[in-house]
Formats: C-alpha cells, sequence, structure tokens
C-alpha cells in the first residue's frame, strides 16, 4: 500500500508536466519520451509500478510514450555520465531514484528538464526544492518525512533491555538524507532512553551479509535500525 501511494503521487506529478502544458498542443503526435534514472542494478518496485500507473493513464510505452532507462548498476560514480546521456538523447523529462540520481539529474539537466524524483527524505534540506508547498525551479516529486525519534521510543517501550541501536545506512545518501543534526538529535534522545546509537555505513550490496552478521555478533539483543 506505501508503495502504490508513493507511485500515485509521483503519477500526478508526471501528469502536470506531461498533459499540463505544451502536451495538449500535440495530444496523438508526439510521443513523450521519459528518462528513467537509476543506481540500481536492475528493474525495481517503484519503476515496474511507474509504468503499469502510467498505462492506466492512457500513456503506454512504444505507443505514446518512450522510456529511456540509464541504470547505474550499483556504481553511483556513473550516474553524472547516465544523466548527461539521457538529457544528450533529448528526453522530455527524467525521473530518479533515489538522492545520487536525483543530484546527478540536476546537474546535467541544469534547470532546462523537469526532473521527478519518486522519493526523497527532506528535499528541502538537500537543497532539491524550495519548499514542500512551492517547490520552485525543475525539481519535483515525493517527500518522505521521517520521524526516527518515535520508532525508537516504541522499540525501547517493546524492548526494555535494549541498549545499542545500529543504525545502518548508505553513504551515498549522507549526510544530505539524514542529516548530522538530525543524528544528533536522535543519539540525545535515545540517551534519554538509555539507547545508544551506532552508525554503520553500508557501501555497497557485497557488504550486506558481512554488516548483519558483524552487528549481530557486536551487539546485545542484536537490536537493528535500518535506512
Amino acid at each position: 500500500m506505501k508503495q502504490r501511494a508513493v507511485v500515485a503521487l509521483l503519477l500526478s506529478t508526471l501528469m502536470t508536466f506531461l498533459l499540463g502544458g505544451v502536451a495538449h498542443a500535440q495530444p496523438t503526435k508526439k510521443v513523450w519520451r521519459i528518462g528513467y534514472l537509476s543506481g540500481q542494478f536492475g528493474q525495481t518496485e517503484l519503476s515496474r509500478n511507474v509504468v503499469r500507473g502510467l498505462r492506466e493513464l492512457g500513456l503506454i510505452e512504444g505507443q505514446n510514450i518512450g522510456i529511456e532507462y540509464r541504470l547505474a548498476m550499483g556504481r553511483n560514480e556513473r550516474l553524472n555520465e547516465l544523466a548527461e546521456d539521457l538529457v544528450r538523447s533529448g528526453v522530455d523529462l527524467i525521473v530518479t531514484e533515489g538522492t545520487p540520481s536525483t543530484q546527478a539529474a540536476i546537474r546535467a539537466t541544469k534547470g532546462t528538464i523537469p526532473v521527478v524524483f519518486g522519493s526523497m527524505q527532506d528535499p528541502v534540506e538537500k537543497g532539491f526544492v524550495a519548499s514542500l508547498a512551492r517547490p520552485g525551479g525543475n525539481v519535483t516529486g515525493n517527500a518522505l518525512i521521517g520521524d526516527h525519534i518515535k520508532p525508537l521510543a516504541l522499540l525501547k517501550e517493546a524492548v526494555p533491555t535494549v541498549s545499542q541501536v545500529a543504525f545502518v545506512y548508505d553513504p551515498a545518501t549522507r549526510p544530505g538524507e539524514y542529516g548530522q543534526a538530525k543524528l544528533a538529535e536522535l543519539r540525545n534522545h535515545a540517551l534519554t532512553l538509555g539507547v545508544a546509537i551506532r552508525p554503520v555505513a553500508l557501501r555497497s550490496p557485497a557488504d550486506v551479509e558481512r554488516t548483519f552478521t558483524d552487528l549481530a555478533g557486536d551487539i546485545d539483543g542484536s537490536c537493528l535500525r535500518t535506512r
């Protein structure tokens, strides 16, 4: 349900761009080209739902829209190159998945092509949009409002003996996505609960199994918080 809600909001944004202005000028002749930029290894649930949702709204790949996929396959250093390739290919809009992809698309488009992020934690803090109510510029999308303090309190209530919580994160999205100030706030609140927060960087898919194995052995109670 959460995934479908995210996609519904994204599709609403896409319709604003695709059908709002010049899109009405050539409703039957124009084949709108959407670029999809992601650091993932292949198609994700978000990308598949976007295609399904567009189809439900009458925008069908191969008929009145074309989708150009650019996937970094876990190599975020390639995102700038892939984003520039999308711009050169002449897409009408770029959909991004994740903070690094959005950063790359913004750099490559230079304000000339609409960029829609699939979901984003604190886009205002990152400087991607001016505000949630009025994004401004060429960037918009789904903003996720994160609250890690309440879940931590619920965890402590459910497991009173917990003394350490690992905060597992992707350093490619830090400090922007979570923010050092918010991490400090979480740590300060955790201290009032008698809990220590341990940030753990997860740098690549190959690190997943080793990281969680190490955490299971290092942290009493193996209580993990992931991002």
